[in-house]
């Protein structure tokens, strides 16, 4: 499912009330989320934007993240 960015709040409540919750209600279930952010810009980031977001995804404990260059 692809989230729009604009509604990534209301979209991840629907989810958790519909998907998740249901799922958390089974015996024995082993349960994974995992997010998965993709943006492309086209002449790149700019230094700061990249600072932060890297302090943000460390300070928030993404397992991977980064910056790659096409």
């Amino acid at each position: 499912m692809t989230l729009v960015p604009t509604r990534i709040c209301r979209d991840a409540s629907v989810i958790g009330e519909e998907v998740i919750k249901l799922l958390l209600n089974a015996h024995d279930v082993g349960l994974t989320i995992t997010l998965e952010i993709a943006a492309h810009l086209p002449e790149g980031a700019d230094e700061k934007t990249v600072r932060t977001v890297t302090e943000n995804c460390s300070s928030l404990k993404f397992l991977n993240f980064g910056f790659e260059r096409y």
